[in-house]
């Protein structure tokens, strides 16, 4: 009887770190498009500014302001 309750424990756990898995690699393909979305829009802004060097990080703060403009408020 104890035996059974070992496997089963362990068959468990065995699901859960694969869901687990499952998430973060959702959260991180999330987090990734998300990051080539704001760097394709900061590459943008560039171009529009002429491609002016030296405005980076500002390029890349409006560009996350214009993709989610409720964060920057």
């Amino acid at each position: 009887m104890t035996e059974n309750k070992t496997v089963r424990k362990e068959a468990v756990s065995k699901k859960v770190k694969k869901s687990s898995r499952g998430i973060v690699s959702a959260s991180k393909a999330g987090e990734e498009s998300y990051f080539e979305a704001v760097k394709r829009k900061a590459y943008e802004i560039y171009e529009k500014r002429g491609k002016f060097h030296g405005m980076d990080l500002h390029d890349w703060l409006t560009a996350e302001n214009e993709l989610k403009p409720g964060l920057g408020n």
